[in-house]
């Protein structure tokens, strides 16, 4: 009786140490899946700052061109309004 105990304790222990392992792997698995999300995430975010630095970049020349044309307008006229 002894040995039939000895025998099942062995195998529940055996059972528990499987689980634990399988556990501690799910959870390896888990950790490693939200890794990669996070990493895609940084990546994402990284690209849209690029994107928006790109038409940030986009928007300023079109003012400063904006701008220098309408300078340019102004004195055009001034030299005209001298001319007369």
């Amino acid at each position: 009786m002894s040995n039939a105990a000895g025998n099942a304790s062995k195998s529940a222990n055996a059972t528990l140490s499987e689980a634990g392992k399988n556990i501690s792997s799910s959870l390896n698995k888990t950790g490693e899946s939200a890794n990669n999300t996070l990493n895609e995430v940084g990546k994402n975010a990284s690209q849209a700052g690029s994107a928006i630095l790109n038409k940030t970049g986009e928007v300023g020349q079109k003012i400063v061109a904006g701008a220098a044309n309408v300078l340019g307008n102004i004195i055009s006229q001034i030299k005209k309004g001298w001319g007369h």
